[in-house]
């Protein structure tokens, strides 16, 4: 247990790190974060893949689709995946499969990260997408994937405040 707590804290070093100083990642971090998702089967890397490039669409102002690009390509080496074999993975199997796999990722470090990060890709959205405004749609994406996935609206909204409240410690 106190493993996944430290390796989420340092997963968010990480991030407030890497996010103000612009450098480029270590091979020792990759791995840290790596070794956070080799749990997981390689489908359900696929599908948390998959839910980051959904909640990307969203995005559509230039500067932020830059970032949110760029950490979805991180998202691949991280969970040590090819993208095009995500794509195909969905392109074949569809939408029920990845819920089925996002709902199968056991509850801890792992799944909490991954829905931090669903959920900063969805802040980020702008403009309009579908003829929608852009956050209204992020945020139905966000929310719809997580519960056809299984996972309640209190369960969610816990694993954002328990990300945020070891963010917190960080910051102080």
């Amino acid at each position: 247990m106190w493993f996944f707590v430290i390796l989420l804290i340092a997963i968010a070093v990480w991030l407030i790190v890497r996010n103000s100083s612009g450098t480029t990642d270590s091979p020792e971090s990759t791995n840290l974060i790596q070794d956070m998702f080799k749990d997981l089967t390689l489908n359900q890397r696929y599908a948390a893949y998959n839910f980051f490039d959904s909640l990307a669409e969203c995005v559509t102002s230039f500067p932020a689709k830059q970032k949110v690009q760029e950490r979805v390509r991180m998202a691949a080496i991280e969970f040590n995946i090819k993208s095009s074999n995500a794509d195909d993975r969905l392109q074949t199997y569809g939408l029920e499969d990845m819920f089925r796999n996002l709902g199968s990722i056991p509850k801890g470090a792992a799944l909490d990260s991954i829905i931090a990060t669903a959920y900063g890709i969805s802040l980020m959205a702008s403009g309009i997408v579908q003829g929608r405004d852009a956050k209204s749609f992020a945020h139905t994406v966000f929310i719809g994937t997580l519960t056809s996935a299984g996972f309640s609206q209190e369960f969610i909204k816990n694993s954002l405040e328990k990300t945020a409240a070891l963010m917190g410690i960080m910051k102080n």
